[in-house]
C-alpha cells in the first residue's frame, strides 16, 4: 500500500522510493484512510506496480497539496520529488485560500471511499 512501484517489481531503487511512500503517507493523513482500502494488499500492489494506479484524491483537494503528493508518487523516478525538494516546498508554505485552509483543518479528514 505504501511501497513504491519499483520496490514491488523488485527493481533497483533509491531514496526516491521513500519519497513515494512519503507521498502516500501525506495522502493518508489528508484522508484518514488506508490507500486502496477496498482492495487486498496483493491487489493494491498489483494496481500500483502494473497499472500505475494511485489513490484517488478527495473532491476539492487544494491543487498545491495535490501537486506535492502527485510529484512524490510520480511513476518515473527522475520526475519524482527528492526529499530536498519536498522540504523546500514545505518550507515555502502553501498559498491556501481561507476556504482551503478551513478544508485542510477538518478534524475527520476527507474520505474517498464509500462506506
Amino acid at each position: 500500500r505504501w511501497m513504491a512501484p519499483e520496490v514491488i517489481r523488485h527493481h533497483p531503487y533509491s531514496e526516491k522510493a521513500d519519497c513515494y511512500s512519503y507521498g502516500v503517507l501525506v495522502w493518508q493523513l489528508l484522508t484518514r484512510e488506508n490507500p486502496f482500502a477496498l482492495h487486498s494488499q496483493l491487489e493494491a500492489a498489483g494496481k500500483v506496480a502494473l497499472e500505475e494506479a494511485r489513490p484517488q484524491f478527495p473532491i476539492v483537494t487544494p491543487s498545491c497539496i495535490q501537486k506535492l503528493i502527485e510529484n512524490c508518487w510520480a511513476e518515473d523516478t527522475r520526475e519524482r520529488f527528492s526529499f530536498q525538494i519536498i522540504c523546500e516546498n514545505l518550507q515555502n508554505g502553501f498559498d491556501l485560500s481561507q476556504e482551503e485552509e478551513k478544508w485542510m483543518q477538518a478534524p475527520f479528514g476527507h474520505p474517498v471511499y464509500e462506506e
